[in-house]
Formats: C-alpha cells, structure tokens, sequence
C-alpha cells in the first residue's frame, strides 16, 4: 500500500484555507472569542479559537444518520 500526500489543508478559527488564514494572519486580525461548543461554567478559561463549521458536510459516502453521528474531530 502507498500512500500519497497531495496538499495540506489549514483549519483555524480565521477559517479554512492557506489564503485566507495568510490574510488573516498579515492583518492581524484576532481569531478568539466566547466558546460556543461546549459550556465552560466552573472553568477559568471562556474563550478560545473555535474552527467555523460548514452548515452542510460535502458528500462523502456516508448515511444521513452517520453523519449526525460525527463529531467535530471527524
């Protein structure tokens, strides 16, 4: 078996994609805010850089039902 690494895929909370994190990152621009995945009630820390997610996943072979059943590191 071979594998073969054809690109590299960047995913900040600036966004997804080398140009536009390359834009954020020149500008300065800041990329934390208030944690909306989960509750931090009782942490010290209630911000952080969360990676935007798509309102729809592209088609990737996968049930409906499986799909709802991925989380965000899938």
């Amino acid at each position: 078996d071979r594998v073969v690494v054809t690109g590299i895929g960047l995913v900040t909370a600036h966004g997804a994609g080398r140009e536009l994190n390359a834009a954020a990152f020149r500008s300065g621009r800041r990329a934390l805010s208030r944690l909306t995945v989960f509750d931090t009630t009782g942490l010290r820390v209630h911000h952080g850089g969360e990676a935007p997610l798509p309102d729809h996943l592209p088609a990737c072979g996968l049930s409906e039902r499986q799909c709802q059943r991925l989380d965000r590191a899938a």
